[in-house]
């Protein structure tokens, strides 16, 4: 009788993992209130022999308030969030570990590796792609006057911002005079409670650098992000105010005089 003995050894009693390349595991960042919850899954480690199992297990670190902007299913993640947001200190951590074991009976502990990745966050008020500004109608935007001395009062009636938390800021840009050349005289004046009075009477038109009669354009920059140096996070809207020379229209009466018998 001849026997044969057939020894079949256990490839995954000792299989080796590495990280995944390609791609890698990639950092990730979500803009707070991006109502379209993105979701990232992650790859797949690299096991060898491929025929190993690998399994997953997962830790993710929470927000400062102990919330948090992550949900999981399977190996993929949701990213939502809705609140106010110190965005610029906030991040997520999930950290990632595989493991991987020979599914027969063994002494061998399993074979693991962490791996992990980030998520930070960015301000849906300095996102041009979430932030929007809609204007709303002023009482009036044209003034002429005549030196009189009369209040011009231009009210300003706040924008509409969405996310409506987000902070919106009112900064003069500019004023002009019909040749577009800033006017030194008017300066640029900030609004005083969603208003700019003015007024302008004959020490204004008789001062040594007058302010000549001409039509003055006000522009003001309407934004949400930190400066207005931020085209995409920008509105403008402007008034006018027309001066005109009152010695134009003006008189004159001839007084007969009296004379004494």
């Amino acid at each position: 009788m001849v026997s044969i003995t057939l020894t079949l050894t256990d490839l995954c009693s000792q299989p080796t993992l590495s990280l995944p390349t390609s791609p890698a595991l990639a950092d990730q960042s979500y803009t707070v209130s991006d109502s379209s919850q993105p979701t990232y899954t992650h790859p797949d480690f690299v096991v060898s022999p491929t025929i190993c199992v690998v399994t997953y297990t997962y830790t993710i670190s929470d927000l400062s308030n102990a919330e948090s902007a992550i949900t999981r299913s399977g190996q993929t993640f949701t990213f939502a969030y809705n609140k106010v947001l110190d965005y610029a200190n906030e991040s997520q951590t999930v950290t990632i570990k595989a493991s991987s074991i020979t599914v027969y009976p063994t002494q061998n502990s399993p074979t693991e590796l962490t791996g992990s990745f980030d998520l930070t966050f960015k301000e849906s008020c300095i996102d041009e792609d979430f932030v929007t500004l809609t204007p709303k109608t002023p009482p009036t935007t044209i003034f002429t006057d005549d030196y009189s001395g009369t209040t011009l009062t231009y009210i300003y009636v706040p924008y509409e911002v969405s996310p409506s938390y987000c902070a919106v800021t009112v900064e003069c840009a500019s004023v002009v005079g019909s040749d577009n050349v800033a006017s030194t005289y008017l300066g640029c004046p900030a609004l005083t409670n969603n208003q700019l009075v003015l007024s302008f009477d004959s020490a204004d038109y008789k001062a040594e650098s007058p302010l000549v009669p001409d039509t003055y354009t006000f522009t003001y920059y309407v934004f949400t992000g930190p400066t207005s140096s931020d085209s995409d996070l920008l509105e403008e809207f402007s008034f006018t105010v027309t001066l005109t020379d009152p010695c134009l229209a003006a008189s004159l009466t001839v007084i007969e005089p009296t004379y004494a018998n």
